[in-house]
């Protein structure tokens, strides 16, 4: 058995340092051939491959599936609500500082040699309810029903030129979401769920730039390029209002005490838009158009595993396949930015060592890290990732459970990137 907990824990250290030594350089040699983050509306904070909310302890844990022991789990893995065994209440708060960092230059020329274009960084600080829910068992079954932030698009205020002339944007938004689960224990160690979800919201951004003109220069060519007048400015309103429904189905096994294997899979889905867009040129004449658009998430499947080689160590893992080479929508960002989208494997790692205290109300305290490589899957070159590492630690005094965790950015703060940090705090209460 020992044996076999070193072969584990060798392996684990292994995948664990391996998207460390593969990752291509993130600096971008050429920054002049890739737009910049922010053309992307609907980037949710912290990347594209954002499930939804996690309770404090999973995201202490590196946002693994198996670590969410409340009603969280009904929008990740939904079989995992059976390991819950007492009714419980929750919920959390969120913290977040997210930074971007631009020059005053065009990201589409070669940069200048000048002071006067050196990069600038931008930030915001935003907090919001995270999750609220309920989790209620029945014998072999268990219900489960929350509130949850599924996603947040709260972009700083961001000011640069744009061709050498003012150009800035400022997003705000969220969406948040309602989910009902089940899960039930089919044996011993074979446990099925599933969950759906309705989410909505909205977003709203503001552009500043310059007029563009599109000339033609040469007919017969067909060729065209931009010209943009030096003095008049035109803004830019788009409002989003978004809603949906997503399912989620799972399972679990349990061959030993000491060793839980799960899948997890989100079918695709579609987020009805409703796209309200305003005009205004320099003169002061307006111009308002509305769509009816579509915003289509890829197929999420994930494979978890979870270990306890020793009674105060646990030990967790989730690989997850992001489907977005099918990724699809009719939202455009106009010739500043592409969908072209690929496929993604996101790596998320966790551990956690129980220490016993001797006090009667408190009697331990659960020490947690965690490691997220994600993998971002518009076509830039080089690749780049968002990696994370996180931490947080875990009080139960009594019937309540107290919650604290952390995700910090590893990647380097580049230019052209959004870059985040999270703080959270939770509690719950047993009934």
């Amino acid at each position: 058995m020992r044996r076999n907990i070193l072969v584990f824990s060798l392996m684990f250290g292994l995948v664990s340092l391996f998207p460390a030594f593969s990752q291509e350089p993130s600096i971008w040699p050429w920054p002049y051939m890739e737009a910049e983050e922010y053309v992307f509306h609907f980037l949710p904070l912290g990347g594209w491959n954002t499930p939804g909310s996690f309770s404090p302890r999973s995201v202490a844990m590196g946002e693994t599936y198996f670590t969410s022991r409340n009603s969280t789990a009904g929008f990740l893995n939904p079989a995992y609500l059976s390991y819950l065994s007492d009714p419980q209440f929750s919920l959390s708060y969120r913290y977040t500082e997210n930074r971007y960092k631009t020059s005053y230059w065009n990201p589409f020329e070669p940069r200048p040699q000048d002071d006067f274009f050196e990069a600038r960084t931008f930030g915001r600080k935003t907090d919001y309810l995270d999750t609220a829910g309920l989790a209620l068992p029945f014998e072999k079954w268990v219900l489960a029903a929350n509130y949850f932030l599924f996603q947040e698009f709260n972009f700083p205020e961001i000011r640069g030129l744009f061709f050498g002339l003012p150009h800035s944007v400022i997003q705000s938004g969220i969406m948040k979401g309602l989910n009902v689960a089940f899960s039930c224990r089919l044996t011993e160690s074979f446990s099925l769920g599933a969950s759906a979800s309705y989410v909505f919201g909205d977003i709203d951004r503001v552009q500043q730039l310059p007029e563009v003109y599109i000339l033609q220069a040469n007919k017969d060519a067909g060729r065209t390029h931009p010209f943009l007048d030096p003095y008049p400015e035109a803004s830019q309103k788009y409002v989003y209002d978004a809603k949906g429904f997503f399912f989620n189905l799972g399972f679990t096994w349990e061959p030993s005490r000491k060793l839980i294997l799960g899948f997890s899979l989100r079918p695709p889905f579609s987020l009805d838009i409703r796209t309200e867009i305003d005009f205004m040129d320099w003169s002061g004449q307006r111009a308002h158009r509305s769509e009816e658009n579509y915003f289509k998430h890829p197929l999420v499947s994930v494979a978890s595993v979870l270990f306890h080689p020793l009674e105060p160590l646990l030990l967790t893992a989730d690989l997850s396949y992001w489907g977005w080479g099918k990724f699809s929508t009719d939202v455009d960002l106009g010739w500043l930015g592409s969908y072209d989208f690929q496929g993604v494997l996101k790596l998320n790692l966790g551990a956690e060592y129980k220490i016993n205290l001797p006090f009667e109300q408190i009697g331990s305290l659960a020490l947690r890290a965690g490691y997220i490589y994600d993998p971002q899957p518009y076509r830039y070159s080089p690749s780049i990732a968002r990696d994370y590492f996180t931490f947080g630690f875990s009080l139960p005094v009594g019937r309540f459970d107290f919650d604290f965790a952390a995700k910090l950015g590893l990647s380097a703060r580049e230019q052209h990137r959004f870059h985040s940090d999270v703080l959270q705090v939770g509690a719950g209460y047993r009934f």
